[in-house]
């Protein structure tokens, strides 16, 4: 993400709760799936569930960006 677009949604994510709320759930995400990276080892129901976090994370950027390209239609700053 580049350095303005970050600018932006720390920008938004002070005015929008739906928002706010994707972020948080992406960031605990991604705690999750750094808890699996630092395992030498994953056992298959533990690669699924680190799959399904992915996908869970990747789900929630689309729905962050499409808020944030909502605000930009709306002229949000």
């Amino acid at each position: 993400m580049e350095a303005a677009d970050r600018l932006y949604l720390e920008q938004m994510l002070k005015r929008d709760v739906r928002l706010k709320r994707l972020y948080d759930e992406h960031e605990r995400l991604e705690e999750e799936l750094q808890r699996f990276h630092k395992r030498p080892f994953l056992t298959e129901p533990e690669e699924a569930e680190a799959r399904l976090l992915k996908r869970k994370k990747l789900a929630g950027v689309d729905r962050i960006m499409a808020i944030l390209a909502e605000h930009r239609a709306n002229g949000a700053v």
